[in-house]
């Protein structure tokens, strides 16, 4: 997605840092130098109210949603 998209940032919770560190690192790999801010889980649904598309990918890891922001 990113090689055809450009994202100006992404947003994750504050807790998918404490409950999976792990792919909180793949997360920063992936995406390289585009920041990565972090915001509570009620905050993210919050803005997720107000998304273009969404992608629903099965993943049943707990708070591991993103917000991918361009534009």
């Amino acid at each position: 997605m990113l090689s055809d998209w450009s994202a100006d940032r992404v947003l994750i919770t504050t807790e998918m840092g404490d409950i999976s560190p792990g792919r909180v690192a793949a997360l920063r790999d992936l995406i390289g130098d585009i920041p990565l801010e972090r915001v509570s889980h009620m905050e993210l649904k919050r803005l997720a109210r107000s998304a273009r598309a969404t992608v629903r990918t099965g993943d049943t890891v707990p708070y591991a949603n993103i917000i991918v922001v361009s534009g």
